[in-house]
């Protein structure tokens, strides 16, 4: 039989047709998605993330030196992780005390970003409290808008019974209370403590725990009035505390709280303003 294989039927049906090829404006369309999409992309990463339009938490964690801070800061962003390793680990950061006669023994702050159902997003600010770094403190609040402070205190060393540390950091807590830039944020005092978290408190530590704060001030700065609906102070083992223990937890819903009702988040906020 004759073959039909060259009739124009068997090629419509048979022969691929290749797809034609993009125009100028079609490529042009394309390179822009892509481009879009890399800013986006850069866009959400630090530091450039901290300057978008999305609500993003800026929380600053100040104390003085071997406060505890950095702990608290990795104990929070690996779970599970121990003191052990965490000394460790800052032990290759920090210069030896042999070295520190004219520089910083900590000579950089730590940042870590976190999500929660009480401040979707927000990032912590571990600066150091050496001599050398608190003099930067004022360059985090005032080019960065922060949600709330923590102030960090040894409540539990040796460190403890230096009456001229605790006035040192009575006067920090002062000063940063009465900061312009911080006057309606949220401001926490932590007493690192040493006993197992979750574990109540005897009579004797509750009343050392009531000595620290009497040095710190507590009492006084919950008796004025710009202070005592955004002040708190409570007492957490930053050696052991989690982000899921129902006392950190605690301090994440008070600076939602402080927000939404006296800080920026507030209709009281911008009738200030």
């Amino acid at each position: 039989p004759k073959c039909h294989f060259g009739s124009r039927r068997h090629r419509k049906k048979h022969v691929r047709i290749c797809p034609p090829c993009p125009s100028r404006v079609q490529l042009m369309a394309l390179s822009r998605r892509g481009l879009l999409g890399c800013g986006d992309y850069i866009a959400s990463k630090p530091p450039f993330s901290w300057f978008s339009s999305e609500e993003s938490h800026q929380i600053l964690m100040l104390g003085l030196e071997d406060a505890g801070k950095t702990t608290l800061l990795y104990r929070l962003k690996i779970p599970g992780v121990k003191k052990t390793d965490i000394i460790k680990n800052i032990s290759c950061v920090k210069r030896p005390d042999s070295d520190t006669t004219n520089i910083a023994r900590d000579p950089c702050y730590h940042y870590e970003e976190f999500s929660d159902r009480y401040l979707k997003s927000y990032g912590i600010w571990d600066v150091p409290g050496n001599n050398t770094l608190k003099s930067l403190w004022p360059m985090f609040y005032r080019y960065l808008r922060m949600s709330a402070v923590l102030f960090v205190v040894d409540s539990f060393s040796s460190a403890r019974e230096n009456h001229q540390m605790l006035f040192e950091a009575r006067e920090a807590v002062r000063i940063l209370l009465n900061e312009d830039e911080l006057r309606v944020a949220c401001f926490i005092v932590i007493l690192n403590v040493d006993r197992p978290q979750g574990e109540e408190a005897s009579e004797d530590e509750l009343a050392r725990e009531e000595a620290v704060k009497e040095v710190l001030g507590v009492p006084e700065i919950l008796a004025l009035e710009p202070h005592k609906c955004r002040f708190m102070a409570t007492s957490l083992n930053c050696a052991e505390v989690s982000a899921s223990d129902p006392e950190w937890q605690a301090i994440l819903t008070f600076i939602h709280n402080v927000y939404e009702n006296f800080g920026e988040g507030s209709s009281r906020f911008y009738g200030q303003r």
